[in-house]
């Protein structure tokens, strides 16, 4: 059932600029980053700058992410 939501929903660069303003607003930091995501998060974690990377895979583990959180989707 997941991957039928997630087939029937594509995420435009319009939500992708939403979100980013929506959570510039609400004061969180926003990082873009300049190639593959998980490797800057990966990079974030082992520098301390946050506690960990949340990916649905496990490639954050081999760019070195000290903790990896799985499962983060609501149900």
């Amino acid at each position: 059932m997941t991957f039928l939501i997630f087939a029937i929903f594509e995420v435009t660069k319009e939500h992708n600029e939403e979100a980013r303003r929506l959570l510039t607003l609400m004061g969180v930091p926003v990082v873009n980053a300049p190639c593959e995501a998980e490797a800057q998060c990966a990079a974030l974690a082992k520098a301390g700058k946050v506690f960990a990377t949340v990916s649905e895979d496990m490639d954050a583990l081999t760019f070195g992410s000290p903790i990896l959180l799985r499962q983060m989707v609501a149900r």
